[in-house]
């Protein structure tokens, strides 16, 4: 490290300030601390002073050494503050306020059709409790009053009580049962998939949705749809795809015309996304909304919008559809950990919902890998080792890696992980 390096020259031979560079904080050995220290003390007392660490000098220059390099780790983590790739907490708050972004609050997972049966004309009210009986402690309030029709059955839709990333799968795990006995319902069943919630945005999730949205000042490009896509209020991700060619031409299960980009989004208001597709596409680009042959065409959405200057166009896009990942993994090791299933069953849902640093984890339209969960699961308990890890989408077999379409997320919870431990 060269004087050049110091932020300031004059302090470069005096201090902790030798370490604080135009690089930031460097941290030196420990060993260098402590050689430092003894120096200093030999310096003071003498030469021939005895600086071994069972001395009682050797122990108050322990001590000095200890106190220097905490001194320094907190002058690096303070420093580290201005770095929005570091930054934690209020002073990442502060930092996304200078580009215009806030921390985003938990948002509660929804489920549109839970089908009920019972006696005709029965009225399930609004504020009406549901709960899975795989789930009980969490429970869903009805958003509407419906009544049940000449054949006894009526539809409700439920939002979470509890906010965060919670999902019931539909079918027999999903919502079966009312906490109100007295409607006398005869059977519960959900019929759609959850449409999942967020967690309050973490220091990870906010530092990797701000790289993703710097290019909000931008128009026409990929860049800048994706950027201002993902500021919507409760939007979780997007896919995009673009058509430049005069040919229609399918891409991973999307078909685009000539001249036109398909975009696919995972949560927030229909007629927002819609609205922020109209004013970022190019002049003439054409939005899709093409699924190949066989595909479930419930995803697809048209919005028609009218402009500020009185034309009248359709925006279509594509909702996210959920894809169940069941995950069969064998594990060892793991000394000193209390309980080693829940330890893995909740890094792997950590990685799922893209809570460990640096990774993405489920996102839209990206391929499932056994390995990076297995990775995802020794990057926080080195002291496990994995010895086998296969993934398997609901009625199919385990495999390494799922291929996810464009338009899939997957999604995994407590009870499609099975965890074998080795003894």
């Amino acid at each position: 490290m060269s004087d050049a390096d110091v932020l300031n020259p004059a302090d470069a031979t005096s201090g902790l300030l030798r370490y604080v560079t135009n690089q930031g904080v460097i941290l030196p050995d420990t060993g260098m601390l402590l050689e430092e220290v003894r120096a200093e003390w030999r310096q003071a007392i003498g030469s021939d002073i005895s600086v071994a660490p069972e001395t009682p000098q050797g122990v108050l220059i322990s001590a000095e050494t200890v106190s220097r390099r905490n001194t320094l780790e907190g002058m690096a983590a303070i420093v580290n503050q201005i770095n929005p790739e570091l930054a934690q907490g209020v002073f990442l708050d502060a930092l996304m306020a200078v580009s215009g972004m806030e921390r985003r609050a938990a948002v509660k997972s929804f489920i549109t059709a839970v089908e009920c049966t019972g006696t005709p004309g029965t009225d399930i009210p609004y504020g009406t409790k549901f709960y899975a009986s795989t789930m009980a402690d969490i429970t869903w309030t009805n958003q509407g009053l419906v009544t049940l029709d000449a054949d006894g059955k009526g539809r409700v839709g439920v939002l979470c009580d509890t906010g965060g990333a919670i999902f019931l799968p539909s079918g027999e795990s999903g919502i079966n049962r009312c906490v109100d006995t007295s409607l006398e319902l005869e059977s519960i069943n959900q019929v759609s998939e959850t449409v999942i919630g967020a967690d309050i945005e973490t220091d990870v999730a906010a530092r990797l949705r701000r790289i993703r949205t710097l290019a909000t000042q931008t128009l026409g490009f990929m860049e800048a749809m994706q950027s201002n896509i993902l500021q919507i209020e409760g939007v979780q991700g997007m896919a995009f795809l673009e058509n430049p060619g005069n040919e229609t031409v399918e891409i991973r299960e999307a078909v685009l015309p000539p001249h036109s980009i398909w975009v696919c989004v995972t949560g927030g208001r229909e007629e927002q996304v819609a609205l922020t597709i109209l004013e970022l596409k190019s002049l003439g680009v054409l939005t899709a909304n093409g699924l190949a042959d066989g595909e479930d065409t419930s995803i697809q959405r048209t919005v028609s919008l009218t402009t500020s200057w009185d034309f009248s166009t359709q925006i279509r896009f594509c909702r996210s559809k959920s894809a169940t990942i069941y995950i069969d993994i064998t594990v060892g090791g793991g000394f000193g950990i209390l309980d080693i299933e829940k330890a893995v069953r909740d890094e792997i849902i950590a990685y799922s919902l893209g809570q460990q640093d640096g990774e993405d984890g489920f996102t839209l339209g990206s391929d499932i890998s056994s390995a990076e969960i297995a990775s995802a699961v020794n990057r926080t308990y080195p002291s496990i080792f994995v010895q086998r890890c296969a993934v398997a989408r609901e009625g199919g077999g385990f495999t390494d890696v799922i291929p996810m379409k464009i338009f899939e997320i997957g999604v995994t919870f407590n009870g499609a992980i099975n965890v074998q431990v080795i003894r």
